[in-house]
């Protein structure tokens, strides 16, 4: 019988329309610097949901009988970089967002010169702009309306050490999260049969976020962790399998065996 696998695929959201257009300018209401994904960054994560099902399948995991859960900034990059993804996927029926302000951007003043919004504020907003698109968005993912973010606050200013702490937490609370969704059989209020099918996380976030996520990973021995890609090896790493993975999962480290990739956004350029 296959050994069911639990993955991890670390994200980084697609190009912002600001970096584009420099004419543009948030929705003073919104209270914060939110910009969205320029035409190009929707290309990006299309081609990302797709290079994902080709590292799926070299993982030997069928789409099929995978379970894909999206755990994403609220911040609009980010939400339009899961919808992306989720479009390239074509996976609507088993595949969920969540969205957790421990994902979102490092609140440094080096990024925000004010924040004038709460994460629920903020959170709230974007879940109701997903209500008001429902029909859309149901094509390509479901809502988990009943999940309860990790963390629930901004906190503005926000040092390096601040980052990384909240960063840990989300990590720590992942693992216990899908253990939870495994044991209770289900995604927030919709019955899954979790303990039959392969668990995918895909953790939508910022360049920061990336970075201390990947920090936090290789200081723990928990799940297969694979997807950006960061994988589970035994204790003593090389470069080739050892035949001995399944048997020392609980005794190993995490490590990265692929590098930052950006080879399937390659050619991704406007008709």
């Amino acid at each position: 019988m296959k050994k069911l696998s639990k993955t991890v695929f670390l994200v980084r959201h697609g190009e912002r329309k600001d970096h584009v257009d420099k004419n543009w300018q948030p929705d003073p209401f919104d209270g914060i610097w939110d910009p969205p994904l320029s035409e190009k960054g929707w290309l990006q994560a299309q081609k990302t949901g797709s290079y994902l099902v080709d590292l799926l399948r070299e993982k030997d995991i069928k789409l099929e009988n995978s379970t894909i859960i999206f755990v994403t900034s609220p911040f609009q990059r980010c939400i339009d970089t899961t919808l992306g993804i989720a479009r390239g996927l074509q996976h609507p029926k088993q595949s969920f967002l969540r969205l957790e302000p421990a994902a979102g951007e490092w609140m440094t003043e080096r990024f925000f010169e004010e924040v004038n919004c709460t994460a629920p504020q903020m959170t709230q907003r974007k879940i109701q702009n997903i209500a008001r698109n429902h029909l859309e968005v149901t094509k390509v993912i479901s809502m988990d309306w009943q999940y309860s973010p990790v963390r629930n606050e901004f906190n503005f200013p926000e040092s390096m050490s601040d980052m990384q702490d909240r960063y840990d937490e989300l990590r720590q609370s992942l693992d216990t999260m899908i253990t939870r969704d495994i044991e209770a059989n289900r995604i927030g209020m919709m019955q899954q049969d979790m303990k039959s099918r392969d668990i995918v996380v895909v953790v939508v976030t910022h360049a920061a976020g990336i970075n201390a996520l990947l920090e936090s990973y290789k200081q723990v021995s928990f799940w297969g962790l694979a997807g950006f890609r960061v994988r589970f090896k035994p204790s003593i790493a090389n470069d080739s399998d050892s035949g001995e993975e399944e048997d020392t999962v609980m005794k190993g480290k995490w490590v990265v065996d692929m590098e930052v990739s950006t080879k399937h956004l390659k050619g991704t350029t406007l008709a």
